[in-house]
């Protein structure tokens, strides 16, 4: 996962996809019918690295992030319901799925 930024707010940027990202697989656990509480329990997290973690990006740099989720989750799960959440969100200017890298690009402001 890339993500484009004016690096007005990158901190709240990875806190903000972290929340998604939590959103996304509490949603999709409970839909495979996992108990709510349990559901609340599982992990998942994203992970920054490249420039952004080493703290030498520049304005209009991107953030790298990695997604891990737990094995109950698949792969086509963030390509299709995690997708679709971060098209719901408004700060999102632009999103686009690299299926050759396997990869989203995602745009946003904040």
């Amino acid at each position: 996962m890339k993500i484009d930024y004016q690096l007005l707010k990158p901190d709240y940027s990875c806190s903000k996809l972290n929340a998604l990202v939590k959103q996304w697989i509490r949603d999709t656990s409970i839909a495979r019918n996992m108990p709510p509480n349990v559901a609340e329990q599982v992990g998942g997290k994203i992970y920054t690295f490249g420039s952004y973690r080493l703290g030498v990006h520049h304005k209009g740099a991107d953030i790298d992030a990695l997604c891990v989720v737990p094995r109950h989750i698949y792969r086509q799960d963030y390509f299709t319901s995690f997708f679709d959440l971060l098209k719901m969100q408004e700060e999102v200017t632009d999103l686009r799925v690299c299926n050759a890298k396997k990869i989203i690009l995602l745009h946003a402001l904040y």
